[in-house]
């Protein structure tokens, strides 16, 4: 059986790792132009920082409080949207 606690931590988990997914291939599809090396990769840090910006209009939509967060809860979200965000970006790069 799953309390509220362990429902609250996963969703406040679960959200920035798609989240993160999400603004990976869009940082790839936005950056994918004729520009410079040094200009996709401000596109795409703009595209993270981004998603990472609208997360917090949508944890209210999932029954997260925010209020209740800390600086160590959005230092969590954050980190977790930027790493999601790079590996998935790097993992495209690659392909």
């Amino acid at each position: 059986m799953v309390d509220a606690e362990h429902k609250k931590a996963l969703k406040k988990t679960a959200l920035p790792g798609i989240m993160g997914i999400l603004a990976g291939f869009i940082a790839y599809v936005i950056s994918a132009g004729p520009a410079g090396p040094l200009q996709r990769e401000v596109f795409g840090l703009i595209v993270i920082l981004f998603f990472m910006w609208i997360q917090q209009s949508i944890f209210p939509f999932i029954d997260v409080d925010t209020d209740d967060f800390g600086g160590k809860d959005w230092a969590f979200v954050g980190f977790m949207t930027i790493t999601f965000a790079y590996i998935t970006w790097a993992l495209i790069l690659n392909l």
